[in-house]
């Protein structure tokens, strides 16, 4: 996130997405599929780590996996003017 940060103009967005876990499973975990998700405390903290303000960090189905929904985080951040 710091690079990403690094790179946006002032004022730029940065939006991404990424598998989420239960916090108490751990800030992150790897999955059996080899992708990590992650606990919306975490995102949080590596949001602000990077200077970017959480503009919104919201909980959405990414895809169906075997016909099972597959949840994660919609993350926008955006750099301070």
């Amino acid at each position: 996130m710091r690079a990403a940060a690094g790179a946006l103009k002032p004022g730029g967005l940065l939006v991404f997405t990424v598998e989420a876990c239960a916090a108490e499973q751990g800030p992150h975990l790897l999955q059996p599929s080899g992708r990590y998700a992650h606990a919306e405390e975490y995102l949080r903290t590596g949001v602000a780590a990077a200077s970017l303000a959480a503009a919104a960090l919201e909980r959405v189905v990414l895809r169906k996996e075997s016909a099972v929904d597959v949840h994660g985080w919609l993350v926008t951040a955006q750099r301070p003017h």
